[in-house]
């Protein structure tokens, strides 16, 4: 699952590109409908970007919107159970998306995923 940071660095990239596709800043914060503070916000981190903000930045920039607003809404559940519950919801709809999204989810699975319980005498190998 994207750290908050990871997250941060993919909003301000949308929002980097979308500005350039659109003329700037306050052009993108106009076409989306948010005051240009709101999106400043979202690029200095200060703010978190909602997923719906995230699917319109994803548009203007030329991205996947439907990947860009799934990975949104999963990373912003706090709740483990909730979360791998969205996961498995979501998984069959963006299995339709092609592989580049599946790599994606499973990839996000595995983070959420439970480890594994250790043996003490599990060493790796048989003998």
């Amino acid at each position: 699952m994207p750290t908050p940071d990871k997250d941060h660095a993919r909003v301000r990239a949308m929002i980097e590109k979308a500005a350039a596709s659109v003329g700037g800043q306050n052009e993108l914060a106009r076409r989306m409908g948010y005051d240009k503070s709101e999106v400043s916000g979202w690029m200095a981190g200060r703010r978190p970007c909602p997923p719906k903000a995230q699917a319109v930045l994803a548009h203007l920039a030329g991205l996947d919107e439907v990947e860009v607003l799934v990975l949104a809404t999963i990373s912003q559940e706090t709740d483990t159970d909730r979360k791998e519950v969205l996961l498995k919801a979501l998984g069959k709809q963006l299995a339709r998306l092609g592989g580049t999204v599946s790599c994606v989810l499973f990839a996000v699975l595995a983070l959420v995923a439970p480890p594994a319980p250790a043996h003490s005498t599990d060493r790796g190998y048989d003998g």
